[in-house]
């Protein structure tokens, strides 16, 4: 049920595959999961002979990731599940609709989001630019060592800059941030966007960006663990505490 050629995180490429998307609470050294939700891809929900074979109850319509992703995190809010911070990678970070639909729930989030993320220095008009042009032109005075988890080898830490800025919203509006830019010791610059306030710490935005290693070393031990990577739901069932696939 709901297998389809689409981006595998096990494969690490596209594949005939099915995909969940989860929701975790992540503390400073451990994540676990709260809900989660098969991911039904278009030609699946749009096929009554799929529907009925794999029993998917009539309510149940196309969704995107992004669009599952905050019903999932209604669900947490509804259980009364409390948290400070919201994070996601870039598959969602890059998603206007996923980041206003958190800004519409008055959420702070740091998410992970692509080199070409558009952003502006600028409230009203002005450049618009690619998150890695704009860090690159920041300069090299501004960026700081920081520290964000003791490891078994020691602190981890890295060099960070954090960018007050403007996101180009989905409706071509623009929302005050942070562009966060991460110099790894591989070299490589990774970006990250988040709607703190300006009196933010560069700190606390980098403790929230690597927050999410805990959600993928869960995911990494139940693949390899409890052998989620070879799960294959078959048919969806409805029971008393929501809807599941199985």
């Amino acid at each position: 049920m709901g297998v389809a050629r689409q981006d595998s995180g096990t494969l690490g490429k596209v594949g005939n595959c099915q995909v969940a998307v989860n929701c975790h609470s992540a503390e400073r050294a451990l994540a676990w999961p709260l809900a989660s939700r098969l991911s039904l891809p278009a030609e699946w929900a749009s096929d009554p002979a799929r529907r009925k074979t794999a029993r998917i109850p009539e309510d149940i319509a196309f969704q995107t990731k992004p669009a599952i992703a905050l019903d999932l995190l209604d669900r947490a809010q509804a259980w009364g599940v409390r948290w400070a911070c919201v994070v996601a990678d870039a598959d969602y970070g890059d998603n206007p609709n996923f980041l206003d639909g958190l800004e519409q729930r008055r959420q702070r989030y740091v998410a992970a989001v692509r080199c070409d993320c558009a952003v502006s220095l600028s409230r009203h008009g002005g450049l618009i630019q690619r998150a890695d042009e704009l860090l690159r032109a920041v300069g090299a005075r501004p960026w700081r060592t920081v520290r964000w988890r003791e490891g078994s080898r020691g602190w981890l830490h890295g060099r960070f800059v954090a960018v007050r800025a403007w996101r180009i919203r989905s409706a071509g509006h623009r929302g005050a941030g942070w562009l966060i830019g991460e110099r790894t010791s591989e070299g490589e610059l990774k970006s990250y966007w988040s709607n703190f306030g300006a009196d933010a710490t560069l700190e606390r935005l980098v403790a929230y960006a690597h927050r999410r290693h805990w959600v993928e070393r869960f995911h990494q031990e139940a693949k390899g663990l409890l052998g989620w990577d070879q799960y294959q739901g078959r048919r969806w069932h409805r029971g008393s505490t929501g809807t599941r696939s199985v």
